[in-house]
Protein backbone atom coordinates (compact mmCIF):
# COMPACT_ATOMS: atom_id res chain seq x y z
CA UNK A 1 0.00 0.00 0.00
CA UNK A 2 2.49 2.03 0.59
CA UNK A 3 4.28 1.97 -2.59
CA UNK A 4 0.84 2.19 -4.06
CA UNK A 5 0.45 5.85 -1.76
CA UNK A 6 3.84 6.71 -3.83
CA UNK A 7 3.04 5.63 -7.17
CA UNK A 8 -0.25 7.91 -6.12
CA UNK A 9 2.07 10.74 -5.01
CA UNK A 10 2.54 12.62 -8.46
CA UNK A 11 4.74 16.06 -7.78
CA UNK A 12 3.06 18.42 -10.49
CA UNK A 13 5.58 20.78 -11.95
CA UNK A 14 5.09 24.36 -11.44
CA UNK A 15 3.56 26.38 -13.17
CA UNK A 16 5.06 29.28 -14.87
CA UNK A 17 3.95 32.48 -13.23
CA UNK A 18 3.22 34.93 -16.47
CA UNK A 19 1.88 37.37 -14.05
CA UNK A 20 5.22 39.91 -14.77
CA UNK A 21 4.48 38.92 -18.12
CA UNK A 22 1.00 40.06 -18.17
CA UNK A 23 1.87 43.69 -16.25
CA UNK A 24 4.18 43.93 -18.92
CA UNK A 25 1.67 43.73 -21.31
CA UNK A 26 -0.65 45.64 -19.62
CA UNK A 27 -2.39 49.37 -20.72
CA UNK A 28 -1.18 51.78 -18.20
CA UNK A 29 -4.48 54.11 -17.80
CA UNK A 30 -4.67 56.82 -16.43
CA UNK A 31 -6.45 58.11 -12.77
CA UNK A 32 -9.68 59.50 -12.77
CA UNK A 33 -12.20 59.84 -15.61
CA UNK A 34 -10.10 59.45 -18.87
CA UNK A 35 -9.73 56.08 -19.42
CA UNK A 36 -8.00 56.52 -22.68
CA UNK A 37 -4.72 54.17 -23.00
CA UNK A 38 -1.36 56.20 -22.43
CA UNK A 39 0.05 54.21 -25.73
CA UNK A 40 -3.27 55.09 -27.31
CA UNK A 41 -2.64 59.03 -26.70
CA UNK A 42 0.97 58.89 -27.33
CA UNK A 43 -0.08 58.33 -30.97
CA UNK A 44 -2.81 61.08 -31.19
CA UNK A 45 -0.28 63.26 -29.77
CA UNK A 46 2.01 62.71 -32.42
CA UNK A 47 -0.42 62.98 -35.08
CA UNK A 48 -1.86 66.41 -33.74
CA UNK A 49 1.71 67.56 -33.67
CA UNK A 50 2.09 66.21 -37.58
CA UNK A 51 -1.03 67.73 -38.16
CA UNK A 52 0.37 71.22 -37.03
CA UNK A 53 3.52 70.98 -38.17
CA UNK A 54 1.93 70.38 -41.84
CA UNK A 55 -0.73 73.23 -41.15
CA UNK A 56 2.39 75.75 -40.10
CA UNK A 57 4.32 74.96 -43.09
CA UNK A 58 1.33 75.41 -45.50
CA UNK A 59 0.80 79.14 -43.70
CA UNK A 60 4.21 79.80 -44.29
CA UNK A 61 4.04 78.92 -47.70
CA UNK A 62 0.72 81.07 -47.66
CA UNK A 63 2.05 83.77 -46.38
CA UNK A 64 5.56 83.87 -49.33
CA UNK A 65 2.73 83.54 -51.20
CA UNK A 66 0.80 86.62 -50.46
CA UNK A 67 3.71 88.91 -49.82
CA UNK A 68 5.09 87.54 -53.32
CA UNK A 69 1.58 89.37 -54.87
CA UNK A 70 1.52 92.01 -52.59
CA UNK A 71 5.09 92.74 -54.04
CA UNK A 72 4.08 92.10 -57.20
CA UNK A 73 0.83 94.51 -56.85
CA UNK A 74 3.37 97.05 -55.65
CA UNK A 75 5.97 97.04 -58.59
CA UNK A 76 2.44 97.15 -60.84
CA UNK A 77 1.75 100.25 -59.16
CA UNK A 78 5.19 101.85 -59.12
CA UNK A 79 5.42 100.96 -62.74
CA UNK A 80 1.75 102.88 -63.52
CA UNK A 81 2.54 105.67 -61.76
CA UNK A 82 6.36 106.11 -63.75
CA UNK A 83 4.07 105.73 -66.85
CA UNK A 84 1.94 108.41 -65.89
CA UNK A 85 4.53 111.07 -63.98
CA UNK A 86 6.20 110.69 -67.80
CA UNK A 87 2.55 111.21 -69.59
CA UNK A 88 2.13 114.15 -67.59
CA UNK A 89 5.63 115.52 -68.12
CA UNK A 90 5.82 114.25 -71.89
CA UNK A 91 2.76 114.42 -73.55
CA UNK A 92 4.67 114.15 -76.89
CA UNK A 93 7.78 112.59 -77.15
CA UNK A 94 8.19 113.73 -80.84
CA UNK A 95 7.22 117.77 -80.63
CA UNK A 96 6.65 119.48 -84.04
CA UNK A 97 7.02 123.12 -82.64
CA UNK A 98 6.08 126.06 -85.13
CA UNK A 99 8.06 129.52 -85.06
CA UNK A 100 6.22 132.26 -85.01
CA UNK A 101 9.53 134.60 -86.12
CA UNK A 102 8.99 136.55 -89.33
CA UNK A 103 10.21 133.65 -91.36
CA UNK A 104 7.93 130.43 -90.64
CA UNK A 105 9.39 127.24 -89.81
CA UNK A 106 8.99 124.31 -87.92
CA UNK A 107 11.25 122.48 -85.99
CA UNK A 108 11.24 118.89 -84.97
CA UNK A 109 12.39 117.30 -81.31
CA UNK A 110 12.59 113.43 -80.79
CA UNK A 111 12.93 111.97 -77.07
CA UNK A 112 16.23 110.91 -76.83
CA UNK A 113 16.63 109.22 -73.70
CA UNK A 114 14.15 109.37 -70.40
CA UNK A 115 15.65 109.45 -67.01
CA UNK A 116 18.70 111.54 -68.32
CA UNK A 117 20.11 114.58 -69.92
CA UNK A 118 21.94 115.50 -72.77
CA UNK A 119 25.64 116.21 -73.16
CA UNK A 120 27.71 116.41 -75.59
CA UNK A 121 30.44 114.28 -77.66
CA UNK A 122 33.24 115.22 -75.60
CA UNK A 123 31.13 114.18 -72.16
CA UNK A 124 30.43 117.38 -71.04
CA UNK A 125 27.17 119.55 -70.53
CA UNK A 126 25.82 121.81 -73.46
CA UNK A 127 26.29 125.78 -73.11
CA UNK A 128 22.44 126.16 -71.45
CA UNK A 129 19.75 129.03 -70.91
CA UNK A 130 17.02 128.11 -68.79
CA UNK A 131 13.30 129.08 -68.20
CA UNK A 132 11.72 127.99 -64.62
CA UNK A 133 7.93 126.89 -64.28
CA UNK A 134 7.13 125.27 -67.54
CA UNK A 135 4.51 122.84 -67.14
CA UNK A 136 6.03 120.01 -69.48
CA UNK A 137 8.48 119.09 -72.37
CA UNK A 138 5.97 120.11 -75.10
CA UNK A 139 5.91 123.76 -73.53
CA UNK A 140 9.64 123.42 -72.94
CA UNK A 141 9.77 122.70 -76.48
CA UNK A 142 7.81 126.04 -77.99
CA UNK A 143 9.58 128.24 -75.18
CA UNK A 144 13.36 127.18 -76.50
CA UNK A 145 11.94 128.25 -80.17
CA UNK A 146 9.75 131.33 -79.71
CA UNK A 147 11.07 132.97 -76.02
CA UNK A 148 14.73 132.31 -77.11
CA UNK A 149 16.35 135.22 -78.62
CA UNK A 150 15.70 134.66 -82.30
CA UNK A 151 18.89 134.54 -83.65
CA UNK A 152 19.31 131.30 -81.64
CA UNK A 153 17.35 129.28 -83.61
CA UNK A 154 19.94 127.94 -86.01
CA UNK A 155 21.78 127.34 -82.88
CA UNK A 156 19.72 125.05 -80.98
CA UNK A 157 20.80 121.21 -80.40
CA UNK A 158 18.09 120.24 -78.13
CA UNK A 159 16.84 120.49 -75.11
CA UNK A 160 16.30 119.03 -71.56
CA UNK A 161 12.97 119.01 -69.44
CA UNK A 162 13.46 118.57 -65.52
CA UNK A 163 9.96 117.10 -64.53
CA UNK A 164 10.42 117.36 -61.18
CA UNK A 165 11.72 121.55 -60.62
CA UNK A 166 9.98 122.10 -63.52
CA UNK A 167 12.95 123.64 -65.33
CA UNK A 168 13.75 123.53 -69.27
CA UNK A 169 16.98 124.43 -70.52
CA UNK A 170 17.57 124.89 -74.19
CA UNK A 171 20.47 123.32 -75.01
CA UNK A 172 23.81 125.14 -77.57
CA UNK A 173 27.23 124.85 -78.23
CA UNK A 174 30.34 126.33 -76.40
CA UNK A 175 30.30 130.27 -76.62
CA UNK A 176 26.92 130.11 -78.57
CA UNK A 177 25.15 132.80 -75.75
CA UNK A 178 26.42 135.79 -74.55
CA UNK A 179 25.26 138.55 -72.64
CA UNK A 180 22.47 140.22 -75.29
CA UNK A 181 21.11 137.11 -76.42
CA UNK A 182 21.19 135.23 -72.69
CA UNK A 183 18.52 137.93 -71.51
CA UNK A 184 15.75 136.03 -72.71
CA UNK A 185 16.48 132.94 -70.01
CA UNK A 186 15.74 133.04 -66.23
CA UNK A 187 19.31 131.52 -65.93
CA UNK A 188 22.60 130.69 -68.23
CA UNK A 189 25.76 128.94 -67.36
CA UNK A 190 27.55 130.64 -70.29
CA UNK A 191 29.75 132.34 -67.78
CA UNK A 192 30.89 129.69 -66.07
CA UNK A 193 34.88 128.62 -66.63
CA UNK A 194 34.15 124.73 -67.29
CA UNK A 195 34.38 123.62 -70.90
CA UNK A 196 31.20 122.93 -72.65
CA UNK A 197 29.28 120.13 -75.20
CA UNK A 198 29.97 120.84 -78.77
CA UNK A 199 27.76 119.33 -81.76
CA UNK A 200 25.25 116.88 -82.06
CA UNK A 201 23.44 114.99 -79.27
CA UNK A 202 24.87 111.59 -78.90
CA UNK A 203 25.61 111.28 -75.55
CA UNK A 204 23.48 111.47 -71.87
CA UNK A 205 23.88 111.10 -68.35
CA UNK A 206 21.78 109.62 -65.71
CA UNK A 207 19.59 111.64 -63.68
CA UNK A 208 15.94 110.89 -62.57
CA UNK A 209 13.13 112.82 -63.64
CA UNK A 210 15.32 114.28 -66.70
CA UNK A 211 14.25 113.91 -70.09
CA UNK A 212 16.71 114.75 -72.89
CA UNK A 213 15.31 115.82 -76.62
CA UNK A 214 17.47 116.20 -79.58
CA UNK A 215 16.42 118.34 -82.36
CA UNK A 216 16.14 116.03 -85.55
CA UNK A 217 14.95 118.61 -88.29
CA UNK A 218 13.43 121.55 -89.46
CA UNK A 219 11.22 122.99 -92.09
CA UNK A 220 11.83 126.34 -93.13
CA UNK A 221 9.21 128.32 -95.70
CA UNK A 222 10.12 131.46 -97.49
CA UNK A 223 7.78 133.15 -99.76
CA UNK A 224 5.98 129.94 -100.82
CA UNK A 225 9.01 127.42 -100.62
CA UNK A 226 9.83 124.58 -98.33
CA UNK A 227 12.99 123.94 -97.27
CA UNK A 228 13.57 120.93 -95.24
CA UNK A 229 16.51 120.20 -92.95
CA UNK A 230 17.56 116.94 -91.44
CA UNK A 231 19.84 116.48 -88.47
CA UNK A 232 21.13 112.87 -89.50
CA UNK A 233 24.16 113.06 -86.96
Amino acid sequence: QQSKRKEQTVIQPLQKNNSRSNLCQKEYRLPGKLNTPISTMNTFMKIVFLALAASTSTSAYSLKGAKQLQGAASSEETLEAAASTQSNCVPDERPQIQSKSGHKSRFRFNLFESGAECIGPNGRVYEFGEFERVDNSSDCGDLCVNEADSSLSTELRGFNYECNSRVCQCLYDESTLDDDTSRSFDHSNYLTRTRKGKDSIRNTSRKNGSYCFKLVGAELFEEGLEYFFYNSS
